[in-house]
């Protein structure tokens, strides 16, 4: 008989106690026999490390003395992978919970078709277990934007396995991850991991969304305890994405459309609509920060290491 493959599952954490507790409890009735689990902790301050070391001593604990971000934090994890072993690595994050059979799910996906690069797990909202709130997404290259599919309906008309663009959470293997290479820390947050599954496609790999594998999601529960954190960073990143991955030409486009449209769009809802002149300032920060990342940044060249 066969040995299962050995699964690890990285998971970054920062100030996150309570839903990490709730998620590892859920990672711990996984219904897989080979799998471990890395917990990669960015200088939380809340007690994170020491919970997982008493509830959870079977979990690997790599606590950092900062947070360096999620981009970052899954490459520590990552390469405390590759010094273990695995023929699989599972990227999560820290405010899910999964269904006992989403490894077996994704495993059976990944081992039956070597087209697929990788395979991700149907996503629900928490509070609201049978709406969906990401069936993987796709990129809009002329705008830089993302459309999550099937975003709040329910998973009656959603197929068996749906190739996408990209997902967040995400099972590869270790021959991709050799070949594709660690995520891009200088995105620290957002992005990362549209960068990470634009590098698997330029493989000519696939990228899927399974039904039958199925994660409930606490929607952006720490990066949104920050005021001013996503429109920071959601501006200069997709600036630094578009930069690494698109052409002249369409670069061009997309500086055009920001320029026209989107600068006075943005003012528009963050003064007028929700009366925030700080959003409106981190907006304009990170758009600034943006036009010195494009600056300073090449165009992306396959990996090679």
């Amino acid at each position: 008989m066969e040995h299962p493959k050995k699964v690890i599952i990285v998971v970054v954490n920062w100030d996150a106690k309570n839903v990490l507790e709730e998620c590892l409890h859920s990672y711990k009735k996984i219904d897989y026999s080979n799998y471990d689990v890395i917990v990669v902790d960015n200088g939380s301050k809340d007690g994170s490390q020491q919970m997982v070391k008493t509830l959870f001593p079977e979990f690997t604990v790599i606590e950092l003395g900062k947070n360096y971000g999620v981009a970052e934090g899954q490459n520590v994890g990552i390469r405390h992978a590759l010094e273990m072993g695995f023929d699989y690595l599972f990227i999560s994050n820290n405010d899910v919970m999964c269904n006992e059979n989403m490894l077996k799910e994704l495993l059976h996906c990944m081992e039956s078709d070597p087209s697929i690069g990788i395979a991700s797990p149907l996503v629900y909202y928490y509070d609201a277990p049978e709406i969906i709130q990401l069936g993987g997404a796709m990129i809009d290259w002329d705008h830089a934007t993302t459309s999550l599919l099937y975003n709040g309906q329910k998973d009656t008309e959603f197929p068996a396995c749906l190739d996408i663009d990209y997902h967040g959470f995400l099972l590869i293997s270790h021959n991709t991850i050799i070949r594709t290479g660690l995520y891009d820390p200088e995105y620290f947050a957002y992005w990362e991991d549209v960068d990470f599954c634009v590098r698997v496609k330029k493989l000519g790999l696939r990228i899927v969304c399974l039904k039958n594998a199925k994660v409930w999601h606490k929607v952006s529960f720490t990066t949104r305890r920050i005021t001013g954190f996503f429109e920071y960073y959601m501006t200069r990143n997709r600036m630094y994405f578009m930069k690494k991955y698109s052409t002249d030409a369409r670069f061009f486009k997309f500086y055009f459309y920001l320029f026209s449209y989107d600068i006075g769009h943005t003012v528009y809802v963050h003064l007028v609509k929700h009366k925030s002149a700080k959003l409106l300032f981190c907006y304009f920060k990170g758009f600034l920060n943006g036009l010195i990342l494009c600056a300073r940044s090449v165009k992306y060249q396959p990996f090679k290491g």
